[in-house]
């Protein structure tokens, strides 16, 4: 077949194109990869959070294997959460969990106890379903002396959607085991071309080029009013606000909802007398209002629900000991904007639900000073 010359230069053209940016994109990945991984936002995959390492115990839990057999003098303490209390992009030495473990280890003697160990049960969109069945499928195992929930906002939304499968029937199944995600990207239906982007940006997210990339793009877009957040939105943490007018009635009844599930999950503890103790995460956004805390933007002053108020009701109604850190990280980015500190971001980078590293290490001696006023 006869190819005319000019259609075989632009065809060439096209080709050597298509070699360079390849070539840039594989230099981009190596760059951020090996020489300089600090800019990087880091992958993640099944295996992975932003770059870090997750290490799954035998019953799908982020963290060491636990033992069958308890000692007699073993404290253990399950923490139920989502996936803050998981570690998104966080290394597993610097969790709240595992520093809670180690404070708590060095204080040992002052409980007299000899030993503590501190279960991590958060999973990547942990809702009170998905904990009541960790509970129904492994409680035996774990053993638990006392159990605490640490809120963050985002389990409003995921309590609605659970609203009319609740309570659960005994036997308890979800096709996602807590603590994990799945990424079915090849297994996606193409009659439904819907699923196709979304499946291919988390399949993006597994390199180093993509995340940084995006990342830093849509923190520069919201700055430049480009974009902006999506307040009507019935997902993620800001629902639990109710930016919008039109979602507040949704919105309280997905406090409702996580009220009654909160209640249910109580009394199914007090069957075997262990302890319920609640923690509250903030959002970003609610520790100042500087630009640097609100990122996205979100217009603060259309706040009509506080998650705080609700879950401090909720906690009073069943009494429930809480911790609501909420008030410390304010004060603590008041020392910081002040300069009398040094600042810190306190959540990872273009987010405003989880925690970083310096976080997770104040969550945990927050945690430390009230369990030990507290429980011991």
């Amino acid at each position: 077949m006869f190819i005319p010359l000019k259609s075989f230069k632009a065809f060439r053209f096209i080709i050597l194109d298509l070699l360079i940016f390849f070539s840039i994109l594989g230099i981009s990945e190596l760059f951020l990869r090996k020489i300089n991984p600090s800019w990087s936002i880091g992958p993640t995959t099944s295996s992975l959070t932003r770059g870090y390492s997750i290490n799954r115990n035998s019953i799908g839990l982020r963290g060491d294997e636990i033992s069958s057999i308890k000692e007699e003098d073993e404290f253990r303490v399950l923490v139920l959460g989502n996936s803050t209390t998981f570690g998104t992009g966080v290394p597993e030495e610097s969790l709240y969990v595992k520093k809670l473990e180690h404070l708590l280890s060095e204080g040992a003697s002052s409980f007299n106890e000899s030993r503590f160990t501190v279960v991590n049960g958060g999973g990547q969109g942990g809702d009170i379903p998905s904990f009541l069945e960790l509970l129904n499928n492994h409680l035996d195992k774990i053993q638990p002396d006392v159990v605490l929930l640490a809120f963050s906002p985002s389990m409003v939304a995921k309590s609605l959607k659970a609203k009319n499968s609740f309570p659960p029937t005994n036997d308890l199944s979800h096709n996602t085991p807590i603590g994990t995600t799945k990424n079915a990207f090849f297994r996606v239906n193409f009659r439904d071309l819907r699923q196709v982007p979304s499946k291919l940006h988390r399949l993006l997210y597994q390199t180093h080029v993509y995340p940084t990339f995006d990342s830093n793009v849509r923190k520069r877009m919201y700055a430049l009013k480009i974009i902006e957040p999506n307040l009507r939105a019935q997902s993620g943490a800001s629902f639990a606000y109710a930016f919008d007018d039109q979602i507040k009635e949704a919105s309280l009844m997905g406090y409702e909802a996580f009220f009654k599930q909160l209640s249910y999950l109580e009394k199914e503890l007090g069957k075997h007398q262990i302890p319920l103790i609640m923690v509250n995460i903030p959002s970003r956004f609610e520790l100042s209002d500087n630009e640097k805390d609100n990122v996205e933007s979100y217009p603060l002053n259309k706040i009509s629900v506080t998650p705080h108020t609700h879950i401090k009701f909720m906690a009073d109604e069943l009494d429930i000991k809480l911790l609501d850190i909420r008030e410390s990280f304010i004060s603590l980015r008041e020392e910081m904007l002040a300069g009398e500190i040094d600042y810190d971001p306190l959540y990872i980078p273009h987010d405003y639900t989880h925690l970083n590293a310096i976080g997770h290490d104040f969550l945990a001696n927050s945690l430390y000073e009230f369990m030990l006023h507290e429980i011991f």
